[in-house]
This record gives C-alpha cells, sequence and structure tokens, in this order.
C-alpha cells in the first residue's frame, strides 16, 4: 500500500516496496511503531472504526511511515533515496 503511494514513473512501486521491505527487515521496530500509531488513531480518532482505516485512508498514517523509512535510509547513507521519498509527500 505504501509503495503505491509514494511511487511515481522514476521510481515503480515494486522497486519502493523493496526498498520498505528492506528496511522493516532492518528495522524491526519500525513496524512495531506503526502498530502503535494504527492503535493511537484508533484510540482516540472517534471516526475511525476500523484498525485498517489508518493504512487505507489516513494522509498523515502514510507521511509517518515514509518518514521512518527515509530517516533509515539517510543514516544508511542513502540520501538521494531518502530526499525522494521525503519529496512524495510534499
Amino acid at each position: 500500500m505504501l509503495a503505491n503511494k509514494l511511487s511515481s514513473p522514476i521510481m515503480p512501486a515494486i522497486a519502493i516496496r523493496e526498498v520498505v521491505e528492506e528496511a522493516y527487515a532492518a528495522d524491526p521496530e519500525m513496524i512495531a511503531s506503526a502498530a502503535c500509531d494504527i492503535q493511537a488513531v484508533r484510540t482516540r480518532d472517534p471516526a475511525v472504526d476500523k484498525y485498517s482505516t489508518p493504512l487505507l485512508y489516513l494522509k498523515g498514517f502514510h507521511a509517518l511511515q515514509a518518514y521512518r523509512i527515509g530517516h533509515w535510509l539517510w543514516n544508511q547513507g542513502r540520501r538521494a533515496l531518502a530526499i525522494f521519498l521525503q519529496t512524495r509527500f510534499l
């Protein structure tokens, strides 16, 4: 889902998906943080009645996950790719 949101003609969804999977495999804490984010939205937002809602519809949730992946990429020295992901949410 996130890969589709971040894709562009320059970088297709499948390439972004590989980067996302690499980041999540290297830092499983990102997955735990995403789960906490989903729980927080579900608990605090009365308009959200399903756990899938942030995953499917909430741009802020998507932006936060992209930020985490971009931050990981930046720390890995892959700065051009980190900046590319960041600009997809401007």
